[in-house]
């Protein structure tokens, strides 16, 4: 991988991770609720979601998933 691309990646994912932080932040504000109580909620929501997207995303491809071959021939 040229090492402009890793770089642009790299920056992209901080950049990403550091505006969902922010975001969460203002939600737990504007919610009044204790941190403690969001959490509690916000960690089961978000481990459903991505286990959700991965079901959708692997039924989306179908059977095979990524790197898998076809051996019937």
């Amino acid at each position: 991988m040229p090492m402009n691309r890793l770089i642009v990646i790299l920056v992209a994912v901080a950049a990403l991770a550091g505006l969902t932080v922010w975001v969460g932040a203002r939600v737990i504000a504007a919610t009044g609720l204790p941190e403690e109580a969001m959490s509690a909620l916000l960690i089961p929501l978000a481990l459903i979601a991505f286990v959700a997207s991965r079901v959708v995303s692997s039924r989306m491809r179908g059977a095979r998933g990524p790197g898998k071959t076809d051996d019937r021939r």
